[in-house]
């Protein structure tokens, strides 16, 4: 039937599943309980239980064997598991098993008393640590672990009870929930559209984590008292739900020339920023989140905001390059060094900054002599020498950041670095404190060398690189 929709009635709804769609905190097919243990009988107590057996069996024999019986016992075995992942397996087991030692063990007897086992369906999702209002075994009644029959274990107590799909009436039941909706976040900074939308006025999600099912938490009880008071209610935690579309990320570019601004999307209401840089000492970020280059710093950092909210702390990161381009190399080539016409190498801006969207050209910003360009994509050139010998491959950054054409010059056909000072070495950061790193242009990945800066003297530093050659 749904909620109601006649004389303006607002519908709202409360789900205790987490917002940031948190599981249980274990995967599919966990074991859940298992109980073992066993009660031995003597020989007197052993005939009564014949005549318990006998009655159970309607076989008279059963109660002469009780005489010839020296002892007995009783052994329980039962194990819960939680659901597969759209599997048939045993999910219940319990059996109860009578052991006889008939003439002092010469001959032995058993059946089972009671073996009971429950496999679950293979379209079944594994909906026990799925998001959702959990049901914890713990806050129904105190779980004997110690029984003198059993021995209990219980891994894991809690599951879930009411998963968060239904709790909000996704799709209103006319639509087909898969695995995708039960994982997803439904959060009210992005609620879910049409057909698989929430069809109330307002819902409210448990933040972080998943609470008891039916429960009023701090949270949830402030939410609906406001809607009461008749002003919408609006809470979230969005921006702390790690590995989601809705946590808080920074905007701005990966490329700071002179200065930038960054900014953070999905900011929570009434949080507070705070700004960091890895290094002070070239790119200092003030507390409006405008990054400036100091002293003439070329290399990378890190800008960190501190996010502080009505929920908790998170912090979000992006890493950026501080200054003008340093020089072009080749990487992915399967023979680091060598060149030929036979193949296609990719050029880059170096050094590449790892973990960002830095794009310093554009296809048109290339050129090449000795061959010719083959593609491009997200800042890299493809490339098809045509001739042995030199060639050089040049590029202009985009935006330049005050530095002219780079380019870089490779020896066609015959492998390595061409003699002199036509392969070029960089190094970065300048300036620097623990460490410089000093990489062959050509050869990526290859040529680098890291020097750690241990000596304390400051000033000016001369690198010579020397290139030994190979005797053949």
């Amino acid at each position: 039937m749904g909620p109601p929709r006649l004389w303006g009635i607002r519908t709202l709804a409360i789900a205790n599943g987490s917002e940031c769609a948190t599981g249980q905190g274990y995967g599919p097919y966990t074991q859940m309980m298992t109980g073992n243990g066993s009660v031995d009988f003597g020989y007197f107590s052993s005939i009564l239980l014949s005549v318990w057996e006998t009655a159970l069996t309607q076989n008279p024999l059963k109660y002469f064997e009780g005489y010839l019986t020296t002892s007995s016992n009783f052994s329980v075995t039962t194990e819960i598991r939680s659901l597969p992942d759209q599997q048939s397996q045993r999910i219940f087991y319990f059996d109860l098993y009578y052991h006889k030692n008939i003439l002092g063990g010469l001959i032995q007897s058993g059946s089972d008393v009671r073996n009971f086992s429950f496999n679950s369906q293979a379209s079944m999702f594994p909906l026990d640590n799925y998001p959702g209002g959990i049901f914890d075994v713990r806050n129904f009644a105190q779980i004997p672990t110690n029984i003198s029959l059993i021995n209990l274990s219980l891994p894991t107590t809690r599951f879930n009870f009411i998963p968060t799909t239904s709790s909000l009436d996704i799709g209103s039941g006319s639509q087909t929930i898969g695995s995708a909706d039960l994982l997803r976040t439904y959060s009210p900074t992005a609620p879910p559209v049409a057909p698989k939308n929430v069809p109330y006025n307002n819902f409210f999600t448990n933040p972080l984590s998943n609470e008891n099912h039916a429960t009023l938490t701090i949270n949830n009880a402030k939410w609906l008292w406001q809607e009461m008071q008749g002003t919408p209610a609006f809470f979230s935690c969005s921006y702390s739900c790690a590995g989601t579309n809705l946590v808080s990320t920074i905007n701005g570019s990966s490329l700071l020339c002179n200065s930038t601004s960054f900014s953070i999307n999905n900011l929570p209401s009434n949080a507070t920023i705070t700004w960091s840089s890895s290094n002070i000492n070239g790119l200092t970020i003030n507390s409006s989140g405008v990054g400036v280059r100091a002293n003439n710093y070329n290399g990378p950092a890190t800008v960190t905001a501190t996010i502080s909210g009505s929920c908790d702390n998170t912090s979000a990161q992006k890493t950026v390059w501080v200054g003008p381009a340093l020089g072009i190399e080749n990487f992915e080539n399967s023979i680091p060094g060598y060149f030929s016409t036979s193949d296609t190498y990719k050029f880059r801006i170096a050094p590449a900054v790892p973990n960002s969207t830095l794009k310093y050209f554009s296809s048109n910003n290339w050129s090449v002599t000795g061959g010719m360009v083959v593609g491009g994509d997200s800042g890299e050139l493809w490339v098809q020498f045509t001739t042995n010998g030199y060639a050089t491959v040049t590029a202009t950054p985009d935006p330049p950041c005050g530095a002219g054409p780079l380019s870089l010059t490779v020896l066609v056909g015959q492998g390595g670095c061409p003699d002199g000072d036509i392969c070029p070495n960089i190094v970065y950061p300048n300036p620097a404190s623990d460490e410089l790193t000093v990489l062959t242009a050509a050869i990526a990945g290859r040529g680098a060398t890291h020097i750690t800066l241990r000596d304390p003297t400051t000033g000016r530093w001369c690198i010579h690189r020397v290139q030994q050659k190979k005797n053949k």
